[in-house]
């Protein structure tokens, strides 16, 4: 097996033109020309006899000073994808997707101080990684594999009971408004101490892209005065409808209007036969909001590797403390 890598944008996007109902949409070109806005992304792919058989975006930004491939803003997956090796025996699978792996690890750039990426649910062989002295934790989503047979009888109780409670004073409508988003978004997460990821603008023409190609909708949950409780801002490909983005307003915060919205979500995705992925949160809040609808808990994978040990020790520390949504 021939193999050889190469940074190519432009190949980049044509493996992503040919298998665009296989890709989630995080590993889209104009995905990663809207979100990587403080640095830029490079486009690595592996090719066997002139086929581009993997590829790996890679966004290269600063922090503390320091040039890392990180997750850009609003990203979940951005690791590894390897093409669909069905129909191989499976120990064949397992060796050419190994050197498949080892190939891109030695491509990734060395100038970079830190490396970290989420990889996404089908990746399941970090052991290459291992090997090179990368390190891994595991992180947690939620996916209903089937919306059709989604129930509210399936729910949590206390879920099932906000549910129920806000179904009676509460309405959901179809919302086209990014701007009412934005500002739910930025004043939930700063009541957090967090801080928003993209500027109003940057948000803004992400959804002007995303909103042309019809890849999201927005709901809003409203009261019999016209007051919004809360926005849901989902995205979805080929495959997946996403939970981007659930804010509510802390001046309603026993409404239950955030998991109204998810009901209604699920519910609507339903005739679509898409997963619904709730991106789930490491955040012990949401994880108890996103596990009481029962869906699937899904792991995936957090690879990772510093340039030096006091680097390793500023980003674990980074990451150990900082707050966040994903």
């Amino acid at each position: 097996m021939a193999l050889n890598t190469k940074y190519s944008k432009e190949l980049y996007q044509q493996f992503c033109e040919e298998n665009e109902d296989a890709l989630p949409i995080n590993y889209m070109p104009w995905w990663l020309d809207w979100v990587c806005v403080n640095g830029e992304w490079l486009g690595l792919v592996v090719i066997e006899n002139e086929e581009i058989i993997a590829i790996q975006p890679l966004y290269i930004t600063k922090i503390y000073g320091l040039s890392v491939v990180t997750t850009p803003p609003l990203t979940v997956f951005n690791g590894l994808w390897i093409k669909n090796l069905a129909g191989m025996k499976e120990v064949n699978k397992s060796k050419k997707e190994t050197k498949i792996i080892q190939e891109a690890i030695k491509a990734l750039p060395s100038k970079v101080s830190f490396y970290t990426q989420n990889f996404h649910y089908s990746f399941k062989n970090w052991l290459p990684y291992f090997w090179e002295k990368y390190s891994q934790t595991t992180r947690y989503s939620y996916r209903i594999s089937d919306s059709k047979l989604y129930s509210i009888k399936d729910l949590a109780s206390n879920i099932r009971n906000k549910i129920n409670k806000a179904s009676q004073q509460l309405q959901i409508t179809t919302l086209n408004d990014p701007n009412q988003v934005y500002y739910m978004w930025s004043k939930t997460l700063h009541q957090n101490g967090i801080r928003t990821p993209l500027t109003e603008s940057q948000f803004l023409a992400l959804d002007k892209e995303l909103a042309l190609r019809g890849q999201r909708t927005i709901h809003a949950v409203l009261d019999a005065t016209g007051s919004i409780h809360g926005v849901n801002y989902l995205i979805h490909d080929a495959k997946a409808i996403y939970n981007l983005i659930l804010a509510n307003s802390t001046e309603y915060a026993e409404s239950g209007a955030s998991a109204f919205l998810l009901h209604h979500a699920i519910l609507s995705s339903a005739a679509s036969g898409k997963v619904f992925d709730f991106e789930g949160s490491m955040l012990e809040k949401m994880n108890d909001l996103f596990s009481g609808f029962g869906g699937e808990q899904t792991a995936y994978n957090r690879i990772y590797k510093a340039k030096s040990l006091w680097i390793d020790l500023v980003f674990r520390f980074k990451d150990r403390f900082a707050k966040g949504i994903r």
